[in-house]
């Protein structure tokens, strides 16, 4: 595999809010988020519905690849992974899980 662009993680994002905006009936420069490091981000505006559930959204790439999922009203997340013998999953689940 062959390195991937700087600028690739910006499209995605970019794609990421696209996807979340249309599926709010919004302009993607009306999301204003939240990034706290080692977080998540988090979204701000709009403010959730009516029944207090926040849209959920998520963004994962490994390798050349790139998944993205987006809610109206559910959280989520996702990961991916390009398979890599010589990646350590334990010292990964350890670190992506907790003892729950």
């Amino acid at each position: 595999m062959g390195r991937r662009p700087r600028r690739a993680p910006r499209q995605w994002a970019a794609a990421q809010r696209g996807a979340l905006a249309e599926l709010l009936g919004c302009a993607p420069e009306a999301l204003l988020f939240e990034q706290l490091a080692g977080r998540a981000p988090r979204l701000l505006k709009p403010a959730p519905g009516k029944g207090g559930t926040a849209p959920g959204f998520s963004i994962s790439h490994s390798g050349q690849w790139v998944a993205c999922a987006v809610s109206a009203d559910t959280a989520l997340g996702l990961d991916i992974e390009v398979l890599d013998p010589a990646r350590d999953i334990d010292a990964l689940a350890e670190h992506a899980f907790d003892d729950a």
